[in-house]
């Protein structure tokens, strides 16, 4: 009996602190259990944690080399604007360098090898700034924008429910077919989709793909 190849999926992680009495500060690498649990349940796939490995470049080549799709989570930490000239962040924000310095340079390898992304959240904001797009930090404070910021007295629960609509086009470059099957019919069974969002970060500026010329 041959065993049926599972897909496997990448999923980045956070560098998280922890203070522990006693001893301080512990570091762990962390992401929320419905990530994984929608890799695994929905689209049943195998999932496999990405680690923010700063610094370790062949790791991260490895990684790529072994997956088949990767998924860039969500996070209460956002990208350093520093990064894309933005203004200094307040302090009330939070950060994740480690992260930045992983999964920036993660990005812009997985896309030339073709492995297919998926972002969600801070993992839009890093497919976004690893291809040279900027950020609206506070999108809420820029004339003609929408305030995509959940109100807090509602409850968790309906913070998050469907808030507009996504159309999902097939993209190209992707030496793994499957993937865009996979989110049209195997997870969403449509290309038109209703999505949930809770932010207050926007992009004046996408990165955009050179348009090939043919001769």
């Amino acid at each position: 009996m041959t065993a049926r190849y599972r897909p496997i999926v990448l999923i980045t992680c956070s560098h998280t602190e922890f203070a522990v009495p006693g001893i301080g500060p512990l570091y762990h690498h962390t992401v929320f259990e419905r990530y994984v649990d929608a890799v695994a349940s929905t689209l049943d796939c195998t999932p496999l944690l990405l680690p923010a490995l700063s610094g370790h470049s062949e790791a991260l080549a490895d990684c790529i080399r072994l997956a088949d799709g990767a998924l860039l989570t969500g996070d209460a930490s956002n990208v350093g604007p520093e990064i894309y000239g933005g203004a200094s962040a307040e302090e009330t924000e939070k950060r994740d360098p480690h992260r930045d310095e992983t999964v920036l340079p993660f990005v812009r390898a997985a896309i030339a090898d073709g492995l297919p992304l998926l972002g969600i959240c801070r993992g839009l904001q890093e497919i976004n700034v690893a291809l040279g797009g900027t950020l609206y930090q506070r999108v809420h404070d820029v004339p003609g924008r929408l305030d995509h910021r959940a109100p807090r007295s509602r409850t968790f629960t309906e913070r998050y429910l469907p808030a507009h609509r996504l159309n999902v086009r097939k993209g190209v470059g992707s030496k793994r077919p499957w993937s865009f099957e996979a989110l049209s019919q195997g997870i969403f069974k449509s290309t038109r989709f209703t999505v949930r969002q809770s932010t207050h970060l926007g992009s004046p500026s996408w990165w955009k793909r050179p348009r090939k010329t043919v001769p």
